[in-house]
């Protein structure tokens, strides 16, 4: 089976500085899965938005721009219903050095897209686009669930 390696094309203000690629690295294409964004982070100790989700975790937000509910997975689960998040999610996060599988039914059946740590460069999280938002159901870093 093939797989799609995607790449994000996200506009990160911090402040009024804004992140651009490092040298000898062109700025990334946006996904068929991803829409673009501004995203602009406060200035307090409290971690907002995707910077919640723990490094070595891929997460699940309800809200766009890492905002609403969250899950957190190292591995995947092979069905988001447990986790309250079965059709319910609208951004994602992926701090993994693993390339995640998301996937529209449970088990990880009939799967939609594939998100690595280097897809989300230099961010670390993102929006779904219109044809993926609310349509998760399961995810994992191998094929099988």
């Amino acid at each position: 089976m093939n797989s799609k390696r995607i790449i994000v094309g996200i506009s990160l203000a911090v402040a009024t500085v804004v992140a651009t690629p490092a040298a000898g690295h062109a700025a990334p294409s946006e996904p068929e899965w991803a829409t673009s964004q501004s995203v602009t982070h406060s200035s307090t100790a409290e971690k907002a938005g995707y910077k919640r989700c723990p490094k070595g975790y891929f997460c699940v937000f309800t809200g766009k721009d890492g905002t609403g509910a969250m899950a957190s997975f190292k591995r995947g689960a092979s069905n988001l219903k447990d986790f309250g998040m079965n059709n319910n999610v609208s951004s994602l996060a992926n701090r993994t050095d693993k390339r995640f599988k998301a996937f529209n039914r449970r088990g990880c059946e009939k799967r939609m897209f594939v998100v690595g740590p280097k897809d989300l460069y230099p961010h670390i999280g993102g929006n779904l686009k219109r044809k993926y938002n609310n349509k998760m159901s399961s995810l994992h870093v191998k094929r099988e669930c």
